[in-house]
């Protein structure tokens, strides 16, 4: 068996959660990101006053087909940050969709029941969050999951049963996006009160983006963040600087360009591309095995799942990128500027 070694490290665009209650500010830190797009149902008003770039979704399917298309290139250069509005709303249509598909009337009904059909929404939600990373990695966009929140009892296997704001989605999709994520924060308005006789009222309140140090909220950070900040875009970006990962970091850390030799490779790559959509992706099956042996191996790296079909590879990443991967794979060649292939 050969090795197949990379390195590891290096910035990458973020995956962000952020819960709380309906009204919290989830959707108004969210807007006040640059070159955001979101992608929401009809149904969801968050949104108000702010003005940004939103992509209306009506079914689940319907969110798949919009993250395979960004995927494909075609949310344009300006596009940083894709953010889903809410996926607690998303699930519930997915849900939907598949009891309708099924004919009955819950979710515990589908499949017959036993929990099937809690197991086949966590399986979609595995489903989008490796598409959501094929996404990230292709397009180098920061993704933000905003979710609503459920005041619920955690009971600790090695201590005593305490209450706690979690995502609201269902155990299975919960686990899919906790694991998925780098960072989890939850907005939370912080109510202070006066003592003893005025214990019932409230002296002052403050939103507050918690981070971690508390039991009380579903929380994770792969970074050395506080245990919370004002709830605010400005707060959330000058702790990310502090801990060393500025939000559109993995931009200024890109490798320069090699110049005018690696455009022209990715022309070269581009006509040959031309040539195989043309032909269906025949020549590329029969005529270039090793090509798509190496596509096979680039799957880790785009983030498609393993045994992924070559035509699919090659279209899930900028033409510059790509052919930036086959030379460090070996099977292009790397020309000196004004060079060929």
């Amino acid at each position: 068996m050969a090795l197949s070694i990379r390195r590891s490290g290096g910035l990458a665009p973020l995956r962000v959660v952020i819960h709380g209650p309906p009204g919290a500010g989830k959707t108004s830190l969210a807007a006040r990101i640059p070159g955001v797009l979101f992608i929401t149902t009809p149904d969801e008003d968050g949104l108000g006053d702010h003005s940004v770039q939103v992509q209306d979704v009506e079914s689940w399917w319907g969110l798949l087909d919009v993250v395979e298309a960004l995927i494909r290139g075609e949310g344009g250069p300006t596009l940083r940050t894709v953010v889903i509005d809410t996926i607690s709303t998303m699930e519930r249509r997915l849900q939907a969709d598949l009891c309708r598909q099924a004919g009955v009337q819950t979710i515990e009904e589908v499949g017959g029941g036993y929990g099937r059909g809690a197991t086949m929404v966590g399986e979609q939600m595995t489903h989008l969050c490796s598409r959501l990373e094929a996404m990230r990695r292709a397009c180098a966009v920061n993704v933000v999951l905003l979710c609503h929140s459920e005041g619920k009892t955690f009971r600790d296997p090695a201590g005593a049963e305490y209450d706690q704001w979690q995502l609201n989605v269902g155990k299975k999709a919960r686990a899919a996006i906790e694991a998925w994520a780098d960072i989890i924060g939850c907005a939370h308005e912080v109510v202070e009160t006066g003592r003893r006789q005025e214990a019932r009222r409230v002296k002052s309140s403050r939103r507050e983006l918690v981070l971690g140090g508390s039991a009380a909220f579903v929380v994770k950070t792969r970074l050395q963040l506080p245990p919370a900040v004002p709830l605010g875009w400005e707060h959330l970006t000058r702790a990310l600087e502090a801990a060393g990962r500025p939000w559109d970091g993995h931009r200024a850390a890109q490798p320069p360009q090699q110049g005018q030799g690696m455009g022209r490779l990715a022309a070269v790559l581009r006509a040959r591309l031309d040539a195989l959509r043309a032909t269906g992706y025949a020549d590329l099956m029969e005529a270039e095995p090793r090509r798509l042996a190496v596509m096979g191996a680039l799957a880790p790296v785009i983030g498609a799942p393993p045994g992924a079909d070559a035509p699919g590879l090659v279209e899930a990443l900028p033409l510059e990128r790509l052919a930036a991967l086959l030379v460090e794979a070996g099977v292009l060649a790397a020309p000196p500027d004004g060079g060929e292939e």
